[in-house]
């Protein structure tokens, strides 16, 4: 019979199959490599930047077995272990080497650096005909190696510069070889002379003098000390070439990483555990064809697993616990494959917890090895929350192709404006091409519309990057009507409650912990996986629950216990649209971080346009806009009630407002705006001027501003509200639904919000007015420094309002310093206002719309605002 083809581990040394710096789990993780290595009949086959007689003494040192052959000098030299456990120099390849590389000079390329003071000769056992080592300055090393590679370019010399750093020294390498000669080479060299195939082989590495092993096509460890730079360039190289099954990203470092890399390629048997209902929800692979499934479907009998292939469907069937989650590790299915699950031999449906819908919400699910990233954003240490300055966008419409990638080149742009965050709107799947998101029915997948989950991971790291945190909005109130399967596995929807836009999570009812249990994970999910510093959590009051751990206060514990594992800060964030006092005031450690507020928005609304009203509640203009400001909301919850002066009282003891920096409020939302009829923005039923006027209250007040995508520039497109369902009864009802919640609009020439046109116009990337722009980063700026001047408190704030005369003021008293006031005054741009005459003991920090009459002495306009540092007071007579 024919044997196997025995398996190679091809292995770098330092940082990679050796312990670092004597670690007690990297060597105890070495032996347990080296039994496993043995018991499998794997050869290992060192591949190292060490001489002869280091990587013996390396062997020695840690009574690792000697190999039958290695590669060492960075690929100049081969030796093989003679009959007497000593290792020779293979002449074959000494003798390759002077026919093929003949040209490389070593005393020339050493006489041009002769004077670079950062290099250092190492020994005469590290240097020969073909390889020239020096120690470098590890601060300066870049710089070096730009300066020989610059210099060999220059005189026409071809060779490759290799650097990288000695672990156990701290100090530089740099090793320059006749170009095209490295381990990669001296590797390939070998399986062609030994007969064996590259597919026999595994190369676990970490540094630059890997790389070019990595890129060779092998099945490649990277192992967690590598650098981000040449993770990623392995893992681009796969992604491009579709062969990142033959990628792992370990998170270990070193000796343990080999062991984790060898595992999930199968080089040695995985660790023993038994599967648990209380594994990971969906499917999680354990090795390159192994997956591990757990699925929460009491109301089958029975259960498989269908993996389709070219038109092939193979099914692997699951046995349920008593619980009713059906739980098995499966071989023959790995990354990238995709599947769905059979219900009774019935009905086939994707995974509740699918981790990818690559055809959308009725197509198979895909398995996801989210460890495959290499992620960048190791220094990140995210964006506290006094700090948010928060974008609301939706990445269909934030660029012309409407994707994650594309987004990507607008970051800078936010940079420069000022953003610290970004709010996405949900990425759920949800039916069709275009969506607002919050149809979404498979709440654990990254929708395809936009691209894949690394496509959405790079634009969080790019993100990350540029110092902005990125806060996913989320849906746990209902899942959207087309695509929604989870009626067939188990009891997730309430038998009690519903919401105006479907079923209702079970959150209080039987085998409700179950359902309780598929949200609170999804939460850490996202915030895990995709790296992300805060989720939005839609329509909390819609999220009912009597029972005596409400979800909201499951989710933040276990948001809470997620947070206490990385080094940034996680935002937690309710909307309700009005005052949850019951989300913001608990003291025991359940407050939200913060929540949606939009009483100040709406009241200026009411009062520049009133014959429109975009809420379901009454706005009585400038009076409000006044209790507004003075108080951070008007109405509150959970049922929407205008506050009276004793409730206030009640909540807010002795004036106390320190919830203010907890509201986010903003001048529009996709709510706003996507509720017009035309999906108009606020400066298309105002004026440029108005919005100018009204923004400062709103982004130097003390509460965390949010601008909707292409307010700061007046955009000219509207933001309508837009979907795509395959059923067109269900179009139709959308259609005649989004009449109906809003009878008190004028809808004569509004596109439905099933026509392609809906999405195609809300592009919000069209003519941009540089003057608002200008006027918005400003702003940003300036808030930015009265922050740090610890100005935006609460506690300094005073508000004055003239409601009669359309003039809204803020009030700052510094605790060092001169005070600090924004008064603004606006009205519907239609009304015919006198000018106000305004007296100033101070100066004036930015100003729209005010003439100077004297040093002392201005001129309000309508739609105008004054920002400065000193006192104001309207002139006598006014």
């Amino acid at each position: 019979m024919p044997t196997r083809p025995r398996a190679i581990l091809a292995t770098d040394m330092d940082g990679t199959l050796l312990p670092l710096q004597d670690d007690p789990t990297h060597i105890a993780d070495l032996q347990t490599l080296l039994e496993n290595l043995q018991a499998n009949d794997v050869q290992v086959l060192p591949v190292t930047g060490r001489d002869r007689a280091a990587m013996i003494e390396a062997l020695q040192a840690f009574r690792i077995p000697a190999p039958e052959v290695a590669i060492c000098d960075g690929g100049t030299t081969i030796v093989v272990r003679n009959d007497d456990g000593d290792f020779d120099y293979l002449p074959d390849f000494q003798t390759h080497l002077e026919a093929n590389f003949a040209s490389f000079a070593t005393d020339d390329v050493s006489y041009l650096l002769r004077d670079l003071v950062d290099l250092r000769f190492r020994a005469t056992e590290k240097q020969n005909q073909f390889k020239i080592s020096y120690f470098a300055e590890a601060k300066t090393l870049q710089a070096t190696v730009a300066t020989i590679q610059s210099r060999l370019r220059d005189s026409g010399i071809d060779c490759d510069v290799i650097s990288g750093f000695n672990l156990h020294w701290g100090e530089g390498l740099v090793d320059i070889l006749p170009a095209g000669l490295s381990k990669a080479y001296a590797l390939q060299w070998w399986l062609d002379r030994s007969g064996n195939d590259r597919d026999q082989v595994i190369f676990a590495g970490d540094g630059g003098n890997d790389l070019e092993v990595f890129l060779a096509g092998y099945r490649t460890i990277v192992v967690g000390n590598a650098e981000p730079e040449i993770a990623s360039t392995v893992y681009a190289a796969h992604r491009t070439g579709k062969t990142l099954d033959r990628f792992y990203l370990s998170e270990a470092r070193a000796t343990s990483g080999v062991l984790e890399g060898c595992r999930w390629f199968e080089l040695v048997p995985p660790e023993k555990r038994e599967s648990r209902s209380s594994d990971p929800l969906g499917a999680v692979p354990v090795s390159c064809n192994a997956t591990h499934f757990n699925i929460w479907a009491p109301y089958a009998g029975r259960l498989a697993i269908e993996k389709q292939t070219d038109g092939e469907v193979q099914r692997f069937r699951i046995q349920p616990d008593e619980d009713g989650y059906f739980h098995r590790t499966v071989r023959g299915i790995g990354g990238g494959d995709r599947y769905q699950i059979s219900l009774d031999d019935r009905v086939s449906r994707p995974d509740p917890a699918s981790r990818f819908q690559p055809q959308g919400v009725h197509g198979p699910s895909m398995v996801v090895d989210h460890r495959k990233y290499p992620w960048h954003d190791a220094d990140y240490r995210g964006v506290a929350k006094s700090d948010l300055v928060i974008y609301e966008m939706h990445f269909g419409t934030f660029t012309s192709e409407g994707s994650y990638l594309a987004a990507i080149d607008r970051i800078e742009e936010l940079v420069s404006l000022g953003i610290t965050a970004v709010e996405v709107l949900p990425l759920a799947q949800c039916a069709g091409s275009r969506n607002w998101g919050y149809d979404g029915v498979q709440i654990y997948a990254a929708t395809e519309n936009y691209g894949t989950p690394d496509d959405f991971k790079r634009f969080v790291d790019a993100c990350h990057a540029a110092g902005i945190a990125v806060i996913l909005d989320v849906v746990y109130n209902h899942l959207g009507p087309e695509g929604n399967y989870l009626h067939d596995f188990a009891p997730y929807f309430s038998k009690r409650h519903h919401t105006p836009w479907g079923d209702a999570f079970n959150y209080d009812g039987e085998n409700c912990e179950s359902a309780r249990r598929f949200v609170i994970e999804n939460a850490v999910y996202w915030l895990r996986e995709y790296h992300l510093d805060g989720l939005r959590l839609d329509a909390v009051h819609f999220m009912f629950d009597d029972s005596d751990q409400p979800i909201l206060r499951s989710i933040r514990h276990a948001v809470t216990d997620f947070a206490s594992t990385v080094d940034r800060p996680i935002h937690l964030i309710g909307e309700a649209n009005i005052y949850d006092h019951a989300l913001v005031s608990p003291t025991d450690g359940t407050a939200y971080d913060a929540i949606w507020a939009d009483d100040i928005m709406h009241a200026i609304y009411s009062h520049t346009v009133p014959d429109i009203n975009l809420a379901h509640r009454h706005y009585a203009g400038a009076s409000d806009i006044e209790e507004a400001l003075q108080h951070g909301y008007l109405h509150t919850g959970p049922k929407v009630t205008r506050i009276d002066s004793e409730v206030r009282r009640q909540m807010h003891a002795e004036g106390d407002f320190s919830f203010l920096p907890s509201l986010i409020c903003g001048l529009q939302t996709h709510d706003c705006v996507g509720n017009h009829p035309h999906g108009s923005r606020f400066h298309q039923l105002t004026s440029t001027e108005t919005q100018r006027a009204a923004i400062p209250l709103l982004m130097l007040y003390p509460s965390i501003p949010m601008i909707f995508m292409g307010e700061e520039y007046a955009c000219d497109a509207p933001f309508m509200f837009f979907v795509d369902f395959g059923d067109p009864r269900l179009r139709r009802a959308v259609d005649r639904g989004r009449r109906n919640e809003y009878p008190h609009h004028q809808w004569k020439g509004a596109i439905a919000p099933s026509h392609d046109d809906a999405f195609a116009n809300s592009k919000s990337i069209q003519i941009k007015d540089p003057a608002i722009w200008q006027w918005y980063r400003d702003l940003i700026a300036l808030r930015k420094t009265w922050q740090r001047e610890s100005l935006l408190d609460w506690k300094n704030l005073s508000v004055v309002c003239d409601p009669a005369r359309s003039l809204f003021a803020l009030q700052y008293q510094a605790p060092n310093g001169r005070p600090k006031f924004v008064v603004s005054r606006f009205s519907a741009p239609a009304d015919e206002l006198p000018p106000l005459s305004l007296q100033i003991d101070g100066e004036v920090l930015m100003q729209s719309s005010v003439h100077r009459d004297s040093p002392t002495q201005l001129t309000l306009q309508n739609q105008a605002v004054l920002i400065g540092e000193g006192t104001w007071n309207l002139a006598a007579g006014q």
